[in-house]
């Protein structure tokens, strides 16, 4: 049977067409908010009618006709199902060559009001949105009529007033000269097939530098301070340059870090989306830069295979903080490994608990969540069990291997596996295809020589556990205990008299955390409810009125008093406590803040980092006798009532330090117990 039959019996028997090429002509009217496009779906092989087409509900097709494999018109209309079209002939099934389709729509409009992306993963947006002199079309969103799963070379024609400027998936652009109306055309082809095709339309200035051939830009509000940009730029280019060695040549020629009008980490291939003010503050920036310039190798360079648990999110999350880590002094990947654990686990306890391989890349909230903080851990664990060369020259392959295509886990574990030469079925079994995480307990340590460690798990887990015997004068020794079937013994000799033995002292290990290992959040306390409210006098009355309004957003119905007649009887009765503004002297004892804190007559600061720009503080914490403390204090009114009322946006944080309008520190507190952490006992 020749390939031409071949080819006509698969249609016959309902195989789903496949487009060839795809264009596309767009119009945008930022004033109405309005897209209007048409589509020319061009298929490798002829497809037997009808024929299904995904598009966002909030578009819709207004004409369509066929084109048969002789070059004749066809007949056509759509009937919606959904978020899908069905094209259907008029007369009987044919089959069909080429489609042609006019559509038009509005995206969503999103603006500040939406809360900020918690520090995680790089988000793909399902769905295509606008916002004030933007317009955002991702990739992944079906924001044209698109075939289901569909990979083709793309040629689009974007249309768009005077001003605009149009951002392709990591492809340049061809600027026609602007008509008379002022409007101009960007045009863009793909010489490979790939998974659609996203953009970003508005208004923008631009600096750029080319790094290892790769054009890197950064995309910013016109009139917008350049505090921090040109250091967010050196920044962007030089982790590209690290990425590259790490991980094999950036996917796309260039790529472009655009501020968005709001608070979020997103976007679509070789274009990526952070909230502007995070752009404002290099410091802040970088980790969320990182994590997203790694998904455009993990999830926009090679995607997600269909019906495969996502593995890019998790991936891009890790390699991002590892990178952009690596470049601190010193590195600060233990912390965001602690920060992953903690957030593991209050969605443990909450109930959220599937295994990686069930968890698609379309799953968001609590699902999407586990997926990027659990994952995380898991490949962290991974780059423990073969070493860090195999574990940079498996992500190199993976990507030589599947670059612009698609892969799933076991994919990756087969390129695991081929640079370690060693069989990691149980590895993944365990991590990937199983749920939970194994809770660890150290048994009581005596002084003999050599000293012997006891580990044991609540279940048969094998994994490799970092150990720090410490000495007196803080001399350390490390090993590596391998718990197989949920136990190890460990005999160590230190050249000096053992005081103390911690397990996994750096969070490098997943597992399920004590109460105490979990440091209070924002959210603990907005929760329940507060008990009671003090009102700090330690800045006289500058924040007294300021403070009363703050109550009554955080804590309405909770009793309110100053700290100047508060006792202890009345403190001991409240579980959960919320301060607003410095303490007086004679109360600040009963108000234990963490170390770190500094409350200022000119500035504030916390964890190392200070504000003294119409500076906020929040702390959340717990007391030595269990009571959950919020406090928050400002410079002057406003900024206090502003801080408060941002609170609900940051629950998952127990720091928060805002300079002006702008967050200059946002992260989860120290845990107030360590259970794997035992003295040497002496020989009875």
């Amino acid at each position: 049977m020749s390939l031409a039959a071949l080819v006509l019996l698969a249609a016959a028997l309902g195989t789903a067409p496949a487009a060839d090429l795809q264009k596309i002509g767009l119009r945008i009217d930022p004033a109405a908010g309005t897209i209007a496009g048409t589509s020319e779906i061009r298929l490798g092989a002829p497809g037997r009618l009808p024929i299904t087409l995904r598009l966002d509900p909030g578009f819709a097709i207004s004409r369509v006709a066929g084109e048969s494999p002789a070059g004749a018109t066809i007949p056509l209309s759509a009937e919606r199902e959904g978020n899908r079209w069905r094209i259907v002939p008029a007369g009987d099934p044919e089959e069909v060559a080429a489609l042609k389709l006019s559509w038009s729509g509005r995206p969503p409009l999103l603006d500040g009001a939406s809360r900020p992306a918690r520090p995680g993963a790089f988000a793909l947006l399902p769905r295509g949105f606008r916002s004030a002199g933007r317009m955002f079309l991702p990739a992944t969103a079906a924001w044209y009529p698109a075939l289901e799963g569909e990979r083709a070379r793309f040629e689009v024609t974007v249309e768009v007033p005077e001003g605009w400027r149009v951002l392709g998936s990591g492809v340049a652009a061809e600027v026609a000269p602007a008509q008379d109306d002022g409007r101009t055309t960007f045009r863009f082809r793909t010489e490979q097939a790939r998974r659609g095709f996203g953009l970003v339309a508005g208004t923008w200035e631009e600096v750029s530098r080319r790094q290892r051939g790769i054009r890197c830009r950064l995309a910013f509000d016109p009139g917008a301070s350049r505090t921090g940009i040109t250091a967010s730029l050196e920044f962007f280019a030089r982790l590209v340059e690290r990425m590259t060695s790490s991980f094999g040549p950036h996917p796309w020629p260039e790529v472009t870090l655009v501020a968005a009008p709001f608070d979020i980490d997103s976007g679509t291939p070789g274009v990526l989306l952070l909230g502007a003010d995070a752009l404002k503050d290099p410091l802040a920036a970088r980790e969320r830069i990182a994590r997203a310039l790694a998904a455009d190798w993990w999830g926009q360079g090679v995607f997600v295979a269909p019906g495969s648990g996502d593995w890019a999110r998790p991936l891009a999350l890790y390699t991002g903080a590892h990178e952009e880590a690596a470049l601190r002094d010193p590195p600060a990947d233990a912390r965001l490994r602690r920060e992953w654990r903690e957030r593991h686990e209050r969605l443990l306890a909450a109930g959220v608990e599937r295994p990686l391989a069930e968890i698609g890349p379309e799953a968001g909230g609590a699902a999407g969540e586990l997926n990027a903080v659990r994952g995380a851990m898991v490949f962290h664990m991974l780059r423990r069990e073969v070493g860090d060369a195999a574990f940079r020259e498996a992500l190199r392959i993976f990507l030589a291997e599947h670059g612009r295509g698609e892969a799933g886990w076991a994919d990756l574990r087969r390129a695991f596996e081929r640079t370690s030469g060693r069989p990691l079925g149980w590895f993944f079994d365990q991590w990937v295809n199983r749920a939970g995480a194994p809770a660890l307990r150290l048994l009581p340590v005596r002084a003999r020589r050599p000293l012997e460690i006891r580990i044991q798990a609540d279940g048969p887990w094998r994994l490799h556990v970092p150990v720090e015997v410490i000495g007196p004068e803080g001399q350390r020794v490390r090993r590596e205990a391998l718990l197989v079937d949920g136990r190890v013994r460990l005999r160590v000799g230190p050249p000096f008299p053992p005081r103390r033995v911690a397990v996994d002292p750096d969070a490098d290990t997943l597992r399920r955390l004590e109460p105490g290992e979990l440091p209070v959040l924002f959210g603990d306390l907005l929760e329940g409810g507060a008990d009671l409210v003090v009102i700090g006098s330690g800045r006289g009355d500058v924040l007294a009125g300021a403070a009363r309004a703050a109550a009554a957003v955080l804590a309405p119905g909770a009793p309110v008093m100053g700290d100047t007649s508060l006792d202890e009887e009345v403190l001991g009765r409240a579980h959960r406590v919320w301060l607003l503004g410095r303490p007086a002297p004679k109360a600040a004892g009963l108000f234990p803040l963490p170390a770190g804190a500094r409350l200022g007559d000119r500035a504030l600061a916390a964890a190392g980092v200070a504000a003294s720009d119409e500076p906020a503080l929040a702390l959340a914490t717990r007391t030595p006798d269990g009571r959950l403390l919020g406090f928050a204090d400002a410079l002057e009114p406003g900024a206090l009532v502003r801080l408060v009322k941002m609170l609900d946006r940051y629950r998952w944080a127990s720091w928060l330090l805002f300079e002006r309008d702008r967050p200059r520190l946002a992260r989860s507190g120290t845990p107030s117990a360590y259970p794997l952490v035992r003295d040497v006992e002496p020989e009875p």
